[in-house]
């Protein structure tokens, strides 16, 4: 027995022993020791938020989707009996409701906001929009909390517009969360239509109508971003659908009406209006929209009986000042009534876009001033703000060309005729240009190019036959004209002979070419001009008076004709 128990113990001195050699052992060989096994055990970086713990992500995501459609699904599989809700739920319930009242107003709601009980993001951001208020202060640590506070793009109840740049960035990330999100594509598209970039907002909006194709508000919204980005075709075609599936509704008449007018189609644009008054008669708006419309289509007299009308009401409103001055001038050819009102408009409505227009097409039209601005004058203040007004360059380049300002007139036909490339106007003016600075080569190509695409075009024949005339090229010229003279209309006739009087030499040749151009047309401004000029070198100059005052009596404001023809009384009194 004594001795097995040596033995044992014995044999555990020897286990004990054997890491104390391994170490020993370890010390003197220079092979590394296996590394031990490990395993590893995965971490998250962050922890996902879930705040609506109760709900699938099924549902979840028909709420987040945000449609009508697609709310009312999800509503329908969280319904139950009001104490068994849980707080997520009654808090989904109440942000429903509310997206559905500001988002989808009018569309059919089918529960109750049950009451919450607890603060949160979601109910917060909504209450902060109907208090007109952009809420920043809700963690945005999901796709709710970050979209709802921009509610307030359709709410009409912002109190400032200072929120725009930081909605865009919020809806930018719930849109990258929720890439085909109905709500937020579109209140995107919203945003972006009230910032002005229309043709940003109809891809948004395009994406939120491909899963709520019925929807009005996506739909009525697509079609103004449309009108608004000038895309016509397609305002048309999509408010007229609009017009189908609500006939009676006022917003959509209006949108119809103003897609009608753009497009010219002036009795489409007044049965809607018509319309419009049918259900709102007592609409002032609407009676001057039927006004412009009627002036489109030379209605005079019923424009001018509405408009008095409307003034018994207001006479001083931006609207009927410029509709009144512009009746004045194509109706009354009362320039001089015209003018006053028109001063009145500037004098209300200073910074109008409009009225500045108007005033400056009177300006360039009678050759005068309004308001103590010419033409050039009012339509630079246009440009200021609005570079690219097609309107206003064009009638600041027709300034130009009067005033003798060639170059600063070439720059701007350049940039016009990029602007309208298919304008012949435009090219006219080129055209003349480009002879006035010799750039007759230029002046040419786009004569030529114009008449071999259309040689049955009279102005454009008549712009062939000046440069012909103009390069030298009179047997040419002489040619065209002794050809189109017998079947041509009387004012073309005119314009015939008065260029043949630059081919013709001898004074009596001359004369007789410019007494044949006024039988044709009396009224011919260029050939009662050349012949006030004929008799002024002359020093003949009562005859040239004569001519002068012709001249004056057709432009009874331009200040060149004006001052000239007191020139011609001093030299006559002498």
């Amino acid at each position: 027995m004594r001795r097995t128990v040596r033995f044992a113990v014995f044999f555990a001195v020897i286990l004990c022993a054997m890491p104390i050699c391994a170490k020993k052992k370890k010390a003197k060989d220079v092979e590394p020791a296996p590394e031990p096994k490990t395993t590893a055990i995965s971490v998250p970086k962050s922890a996902k938020y879930v705040f609506f713990v109760s709900m699938n992500d099924d549902v979840l995501s028909r709420f987040e989707n945000g449609s009508p459609d697609s709310i009312r699904s999800a509503v329908v599989s969280i319904r139950k009996s009001a104490t068994e809700y849980k707080e997520d739920e009654r808090i989904m319930l109440s942000v429903a409701r509310s997206i559905m009242e500001i988002a989808w107003d009018g569309e059919r709601i089918t529960w109750d906001a049950p009451k919450v009980s607890s603060a949160n993001p979601y109910t917060g951001a909504i209450d902060s929009v109907k208090n007109g208020v952009y809420d920043t202060s809700t963690g945005k640590k999901d796709f709710l909390s970050t979209v709802l506070p921009s509610l307030l793009v359709v709410s009409g109840t912002a109190l400032h517009e200072d929120y725009y740049e930081l909605a865009y960035s919020d809806l930018k990330k719930a849109i990258e969360l929720r890439p085909k999100s109905v709500l937020a594509n579109y209140l995107m598209g919203r945003l972006l239509e009230k910032m002005g970039r229309y043709s940003e907002a109809i891809s948004f909006l395009k994406t939120a109508s491909a899963d709520a194709a019925q929807n009005f508000q996506i739909s009525f919204a697509l079609s103004e971003s449309y009108l608004k980005s000038k895309d016509y075709s397609a305002a048309r075609l999509s408010s007229d659908l609009l017009l189908g599936r609500y006939p009676q509704n006022l917003d959509v008449l209006k949108l119809c009406a103003e897609t009608a007018f753009v497009q010219q189609d002036y009795a489409a644009a007044e049965e809607y209006v018509a319309r419009v008054l049918q259900q709102e008669p007592e609409n002032m708006q609407y009676i001057l929209f039927r006004v412009k419309i009627l002036l489109e289509k030379k209605e005079y007299i019923k424009a001018a009986s509405l408009l008095d009308v409307y003034s018994r009401t207001d006479s001083s409103s931006r609207d009927y000042l410029l509709l009144r001055a512009k009746l004045q001038h194509y109706w009354n050819r009362n320039n001089t009534a015209s003018l006053a009102t028109i001063e009145d408009a500037l004098e209300r409505y200073p910074a109008d876009k409009e009225i500045l227009l108007f005033a400056s097409q009177i300006a360039s039209l009678t050759g005068g001033k309004v308001a103590g601005k010419s033409a050039g004058e009012l339509a630079e203040e246009i440009l200021a703000d609005d570079p690219k007004n097609v309107s206003a360059l064009q009638i600041s380049l027709n300034d130009m060309v009067k005033t003798g300002r060639w170059q600063e007139a070439y720059t701007a036909a350049t940039q016009l005729s990029q602007l309208l490339p298919d304008s012949d106007d435009v090219k006219f003016l080129y055209i003349d240009i480009c002879l006035s600075l010799k750039k007759n080569d230029e002046a040419w190509t786009m004569a030529q190019s114009l008449y071999l695409k259309n040689p049955q075009n009279e102005n454009i024949v008549q712009q062939y036959i000046k440069v012909l005339i103009s390069l030298g090229r009179k047997s040419e010229a002489k040619t065209l004209i002794d050809g189109l003279l017998p079947t041509a209309t009387s004012k073309m006739r005119s314009f015939l002979y008065y260029q043949n009087s630059f081919i013709v030499s001898g004074d009596d040749d001359i004369l007789n070419a410019l007494r044949s151009s006024l039988t044709a047309n009396p009224r011919n401004t260029d050939a009662l001009f050349r012949l006030y000029s004929f008799y002024y070198e002359r020093r003949e100059y009562r005859k040239a008076q004569y001519y002068l005052k012709q001249v004056v009596a057709l432009n009874p404001n331009d200040e060149t004709y004006l001052k000239l023809n007191s020139e011609l009384d001093l030299l006559i009194r002498k």
